[in-house]
């Protein structure tokens, strides 16, 4: 649908002007700022899979999970977007992961 297209076109736009603001704003608190960019990367990363950009969404959930291992939401969107491509056993070990961070 153009509406819906036309909506996370804007979103892109959004984030876009949200993750430059932040990371100028960094400089001046690190840590404060690091937070919001980590949330802000990771809804970027939700935003491409909305556009079917898997890899382009994979390779931020996995940047996040570096600096964040205990980051659950990356772990469950690696594992939907293996579910959807049929990646029954990836999908599990993804989902196996996410479970590991709560015991």
């Amino acid at each position: 649908c153009f509406a819906e297209l036309q909506n996370l076109n804007e979103a892109k736009r959004h984030y876009d002007l949200a993750l430059k603001r932040a990371e100028t704003e960094s400089k001046r608190d690190e840590t404060y700022y690091h937070g919001i960019l980590i949330t802000i990367t990771y809804n970027v990363a939700r935003l491409h899979e909305d556009f079917r950009e898997h890899d382009k969404a994979e390779v931020l959930y996995k940047n996040i999970l570096r600096q964040h291992p205990n980051y659950i939401d990356c772990y469950l969107r690696l594992g939907c977007m293996a579910r959807d491509r049929e990646q029954i056993y990836e999908a599990s070990d993804w989902f196996h992961e996410a479970l590991q961070i709560d015991q």
